[in-house]
């Protein structure tokens, strides 16, 4: 095939000219020819034909009455109507301009082919996606390119005219003076992606763009519409108020305008909800119902909707910044209400655990697992730490953190014996532990869990060299590491339930020692 620039090559003449002409008989006879070839879809020949003679002859445009109307013919239109994307290219780079031949070939693709690729070199040719050929005194009719398309529901098409510059917002005006926008036509031909789009890309109803969508719709719901069904016309009613949000006033005026014979309770359910600022759909998929039952998923905040929760999922990173509910006499939002009273039962559990100079001799029941508990008197109180210093009537004597959460304890009566609580709320979630010593005996149960534990029950400290038992290969199943925590426990393991040792071997790994035995863990070999 041969490229465009040796069909101008091969060509000497003087400067092509490109302008409509009135009739047949002004073509060239290359021209006539070539045209002539265009019914025969003799797509090769005409292209050799230029090379010989030059790319004028792919430039010819001529007047032609077609049912009782007068439109214009050319190469171009007749490769946009058999959908020959290659030929459109070559009369394209041949320097066709025409204006109108080319609005022309776009029109006849929109309605004749789901693929905008001709459309699109026409737009990357020069065609202005705006043209209206009424206001050009070419044509009478009413129909843009993006009307157009809105007809034949070729949103591909739609794309690519928005893409290149189409106005969303511009109108045609019939023979009787009404005024239409693609947002009007998008709702009397039943095209619900269309308008989904035009209001994506900026589409601002009107106030006629109002009345037509409640016209169509209640026509629709009556079984008096053409082409669309209840169904997709309450769809599209829900979508146009969610993405259009037009005027209030405007929706209201033609509201209370319909008929009462053409009303229907799902419109009107809808409009109200609308008026009085009210979700009526799912945010996200403009849905009227969940899946389970009528009433949609209500946010908090009562501003939107949904119809799942996938679609909350799907909304909520935007929305949780703007989400502040209804707001009480103080100012307050139901999440704002919820955060103050978790902060204030925090702070109250604060205060009830902490220590004061006012608690120095007053007796205490400190608590350890379920059924452990010492008490004593709180002999020192420290203003620095708020911790207390404890004696135990047995003898010993330890300082209780009050932020610690294992830390749990009541102080005494003298009178009744009864206690007052003010440690932590979960009884039982620390316990005192219980070690294997040196010789397998078990080492001293204490007050706080692993803090009270005997160190001097076991064979090594934080620090120390060790061998650890990783494998079953009494030679090769060992691996260095050092003790790093005596009386190791994690939190899950049963009350009592405490290793005497945790290790961190030399590859990274920790891991902790059960028993304090020689079979277990070891002193590397020197």
């Amino acid at each position: 095939m041969e490229s465009q620039s040796e069909v101008q090559s091969s060509h000497n003449s003087s400067e092509t000219t490109n302008v409509a002409v009135s009739s047949w008989g002004d073509l060239t006879d290359g021209q006539k020819l070539c045209l002539h070839w265009t019914g025969e879809q003799d797509w090769d020949r005409i292209k050799g034909y230029a090379k010989e003679h030059g790319p004028e002859v792919l430039l010819g445009v001529y007047t032609v009455l077609v049912d009782e109307k007068w439109g214009v013919a050319s190469i171009l239109n007749f490769a946009s109507q058999y959908d020959n994307v290659a030929m459109v290219k070559f009369t394209l780079e041949a320097g066709f301009n025409n204006k109108e031949a080319m609005y022309t070939a776009a029109d006849v693709s929109i309605k004749n082919s789901d693929n905008s690729t001709i459309l699109r070199l026409l737009l990357e040719h020069g065609l202005d996606p705006n043209m209206d050929l009424r206001v050009e005194g070419m044509d009478e009719g009413i129909y843009n390119l993006l009307v157009s398309a809105t007809t034949v529901g070729q949103i591909d098409h739609a794309i690519a005219l928005l893409d290149h510059g189409a106005n969303v917002n511009k109108t045609v005006v019939d023979r009787n003076g009404d005024v239409f926008s693609p947002l009007s036509f998008t709702m009397e031909y039943g095209a619900h992606d269309m308008l989904r789009l035009f209001l994506t890309r900026g589409a601002i109803p009107t106030t006629n763009d109002v009345l037509h969508v409640f016209r169509h719709c209640l026509a629709a719901c009556k079984g008096e519409h053409p082409r669309l069904s209840r169904d997709v016309a309450i769809k599209m009613f829900a979508t146009f108020l969610h993405l259009g949000k037009p005027d209030s006033d405007v929706v209201r005026d033609k509201f209370n305008s319909v008929h009462p014979s053409y009303s229907d309770p799902t419109i009107t359910n809808i409009t109200k909800h609308y008026l009085q600022g009210r979700p009526f759909c799912c945010f996200i998929c403009e849905a009227l119902t969940t899946k389970s039952r009528d009433k949609l998923l209500v946010c908090p905040c009562r501003n939107v909707a949904y119809c799942s929760k996938e679609c909350q999922v799907k909304h909520w990173r935007e929305h949780k910044v703007q989400c502040t509910g209804p707001l009480n006499e103080r100012g307050e939002s139901e999440a704002m209400v919820k955060e103050r009273s978790k902060t204030e039962k925090v702070e109250e559990r604060e205060e009830e655990r902490a220590f004061s100079e006012s608690d120095v001799g007053r007796r205490v029941r400190v608590i350890w697992g379920v059924d452990e508990a010492y008490e004593g008197n709180v002999d020192t109180f420290n203003h620095e730490n708020g911790q207390a210093h404890v004696l135990y009537d047995d003898g010993d004597e330890e300082w209780l953190n009050p932020e610690d959460p294992d830390t749990k304890y009541e102080f005494l009566s003298e009178k009744t014996g009864k206690g007052v609580k003010g440690g932590g709320a979960d009884v039982g979630v620390a316990a005192g532990a219980v070690a294997t010593g040196k010789n397998g005996k078990k080492g001293k149960k204490g007050k706080k869990g692993k803090e009270n534990l005997d160190p001097e029950s076991l064979r090594f400290r934080v620090g120390d060299k060790v061998q650890c038992r990783i494998g079953s290969d009494p030679v090769t199943g060992w691996g260095n590491g050092t003790v790093t925590q005596l009386f190791y426990r994690k939190n899950k393991w049963p009350l009592g339930q405490v290793a005497p040792y945790k290790i961190s071997l030399e590859d990274g790994t920790n891991i902790f020692a059960p028993q304090d035995i020689p079979d277990v863990i070891r002193k590397p070999p020197s």
